[in-house]
Order: structure tokens, then sequence, then C-alpha cells
């Protein structure tokens, strides 16, 4: 164990001799399979053989990945890296996620952004089970089925509405609103008749909201919202969206305020600002919540840099990093946040082609003076 933690210690400092290098990025070192993985996670980025040891982690045995990453001794890099490695088989996917040595903040974002799967996989797991954060992380997820939910709710009724509501701010929604309409009063007055628009998602992003919008323009819909007026259709059968589409300016803030979520992800998208903007004042809106918001590139410019402005929400680190990674956020927005990501999210950002080419230099020099720092 010394001797390893002696090699370890070589590498970062690059002080290994270069055939020895060249050997340890081919997985040739005498090693265990979890200490030789652990080697070729630290080499991944290295500037001469990084690209040989991402191909020996690609090329491992599938059974030998199996392996470590059922090990709770397995080091946290490696579990890390499996985790987040694109193309990764489920197997091995769901032992990180059950190895206790994950940290939470990596399965909070499986819980966030994972597939369906993923989630059902997460539900298997008594430490997610038992987690009402992590429940709650879940249903704001978007990949999540109706029958995921139905669950996810399920496992949530354990729990005391104290810690249900935990990442919720309470307080007078009432108030909230009235305060909302007293600050914005000229806007909303200028805007009252405005129809409910969506704002448009990237180009190749557009999601089932996009679809159920157009279909909602369709001159079939406008027949059947026309007959919903009338009262010839029952107010059951409206959707969310054709219930949204009927309302006024002002009666679209009092739902951002007082709805679901399923309501606010709708109204985020509205290309009224006044109503959009409302959608951050909500009472009812928490950190993860406001995570999935600040990762939309569906959303106009606007809500995003008002998110700055919350400190609250701002002090979590999710919110940040979803910032910074989101495209559609300003460069005088992202730039400030960038120092404040972890190094392994700087590494992610230097490399992720979406963002603007700026943030991305910047987060590789900081990405590599922090690296430099830890060899020295």
């Amino acid at each position: 164990m010394a001797i390893f933690s002696e090699l370890m210690e070589q590498l970062r400092a690059d002080m290994v001799p270069p055939a020895v290098l060249r050997s340890a990025a081919k997985g040739q070192l005498s090693l265990p399979a979890h200490e030789m993985l652990e080697v070729l996670v630290e080499l991944r980025t290295h500037y001469q053989v990084g690209r040989t040891a991402q191909e020996t982690l690609y090329q491992w045995p599938e059974e030998s990945v199996l392996e470590v990453c059922s090990r709770p001794e397995t080091a946290v890099p490696v579990l890390q890296y499996f985790f987040v490695a694109r193309g990764a088989r489920r197997n091995i996917l769901r032992a990180v996620a059950a190895n206790p040595s994950l940290p939470e903040d990596f399965l909070r974002h499986a819980a966030t952004g994972g597939s369906d799967a993923m989630l059902h996989d997460l539900l298997d797991l008594e430490r997610v089970r038992n987690s009402s954060m992590l429940l709650r992380n879940m249903l704001v997820n978007h990949n999540a089925s109706d029958e995921t939910r139905m669950e996810v709710q399920r496992w949530l009724g354990r729990f005391t509405g104290s810690e249900v509501e935990s990442g919720t701010e309470l307080g007078e929604t009432e108030e909230d609103i009235a305060a909302y309409f007293a600050a914005y009063r000229d806007q909303i007055d200028a805007e009252e008749g405005r129809a409910f628009e969506l704002a448009n998602s990237t180009p190749g992003e557009e999601d089932d909201l996009d679809q159920a919008y157009k279909d909602l323009k369709s001159k079939e819909r406008i027949a059947a919202l026309a007959l919903a007026r009338q009262g010839k259709a029952g107010d059951e059968r409206m959707s969310t969206l054709q219930k949204i589409a009927n309302m006024s300016v002002g009666d679209r803030i009092r739902l951002a305020m007082r709805g679901s979520r399923d309501e606010r992800m709708i109204l985020i998208r509205d290309r009224s600002k006044v109503v959009s903007l409302s959608v951050l004042e909500s009472p009812k809106i928490n950190e993860t919540e406001m995570e999935s918001i600040a990762s939309l590139t569906s959303v106009q410019e606007a809500v995003l840099r008002s998110i700055v402005t919350k400190r609250r929400f701002m002090k979590h680190y999710g919110v940040v990093r979803a910032l910074v990674s989101n495209p559609r956020t300003p460069l005088e927005v992202a730039m400030p946040l960038v120092p404040h990501l972890l190094t392994i999210d700087l590494n992610y950002l230097s490399r992720n082609k979406n963002v603007n080419e700026t943030v991305r230099k910047v987060a590789f020099n900081l990405y590599k003076t922090r690296t430099e720092k830890k060899r020295e």
C-alpha cells in the first residue's frame, strides 16, 4: 500500500520515468485491478499519455470494472469516472450508485438528470429511498415517467410534511403575489391582453412541451379551445397547457406563484417576461427545481440573469454549475461563476463544445492551474 501511495504521488508530481508512464497508460503495471484503474483515471488528463489512458479505460474488461466498482474501498475518483463516463453499461452504473463511497452529490445529479431507467435503479437503493432530498430531485427530472413519479411519491409519503418540504421556502403566497403585482404593476397592465406564447427551444433540442404547443396552435386545438370557452367541453378534459393558454397575464402570474411544479415549468417559458420572471418568485420553488430551470436552453436570457440575483439559490452548487454549463447563459453572467466550479466540473466544462468558447478557455486554464498546483 505504501508503494502504491508513493507511485500515485510521483504520478501527480509528474516524476515517473517516461517508460513507466507509457506502461501505466497501457495498463501494464503489476498492480491489482482497483489500483491499476486508479492510476489510469489519474492519467486520463495527462498531457502526454492521456489519450492512451482513456483508450485503456474504455477497453478494460467489464467484469473487472464491475468488481472494482462494487468495492467500498475503491477510490472515489474511480467511482466518479465510471459514474459519468459516456457509454458506461447499466450494470456498472448500478454498481457505482450502490457503492456507499460514492459522494451524494453525484447521486443528486443522477436523480435530477438521469434516464428513467437510472431512476428505477436508484429507487432500488435504500440510501436513496431514505433521502427525501434525492426523492424530490427525481420529481423535477424531465425524464421520469408517470409510473416512476408515482413510485417516488409513494416513498416520499413516508416522510413528514416538514421533511418533504425542507427544500421549499414557505411563506404567505397571497402576500407574495400582492408584492409582485405592486412592484410590476406598469408592466402587467401593459401586457395584460397578451396571449400565452411558448419561448422557442434551441434547434434540435425540442421536447414534448414544444410538440404539445404546436398541437395546441393547430386548427383542431384552436377549435377545441373555442368549444371550451363556450362551456361545451369539461374543464377536466383540458390539458394544463390549454388552461394556461386561456389565461390572462395576471392569472398566469397568480398560477406561477400558487401552482404546481408542472405548471411552473410551462410558465417559465412564457414569452411574457413579467410572467416567466414571476415563476422565480414562487415560495414553492426549491433548489432542485431552480437547478432544472437554470439548465434550460428554452428560457429567455432575462430568466437566467434573474436567477443570479437570488442569493438563496446561488448558495446551491448545482444551480451555479447549471448556469455556467448552459449555452444560453449570457457571457457576462457565466464568466464570474466559473472559478466557483469544482476541478472535475472545470474539466468537463473545458470540453463542452456547446458553451461559449471564452468560457471553455477560462475553464481549461483554471483547470490546468489547479492540477499543476497539486503536482507541486
